[in-house]
């Protein structure tokens, strides 16, 4: 008999929402978090760990991306508990399961071609 966390995941939406950069920096501050955190500390977080550009214009671009994309994509994946009549946000039991290595990927060594070899 399987425990609810061992049940069959699906693994798309997974690996959809840990293609955006802004939602893996995401998941990588609320697994620093101990428990949930109000979404404008997310928002703050996310602008201050982008691109530099601190405007007010930004900031909002930001929260509501998070509000309108990020966050229920994270939510449809099971990853975050979060509703849009909350103003928190918190990794579920598979969020904190996702391995660090997945939320900040480094880049990888060029693949080097095999050296070919010599005919005898």
């Amino acid at each position: 008999m399987s425990s609810p966390d061992e049940q069959a995941i699906d693994w798309t939406p997974i690996y959809e929402s840990l293609a955006d950069g802004q939602r893996r920096r995401l998941l990588q501050f609320l697994s620093q978090a101990t428990g949930a955190v109000d979404v404008a500390e997310a928002a703050d977080y996310l602008l201050e760990t982008g691109d530099g550009a601190t405007t007010d214009e930004r900031s909002d671009r930001i929260e509501l991306r998070l509000y309108h994309v990020h966050l229920p994509r994270l939510a449809d994946a099971g990853l975050v508990q979060w509703s849009p009549d909350r103003e928190s946000v918190a990794l579920t039991t598979l969020g904190h399961r996702l391995p660090v290595a997945i939320l900040r990927p480094q880049p990888l060594e060029p693949v080097r071609n095999a050296p070919e070899h010599a005919s005898e």
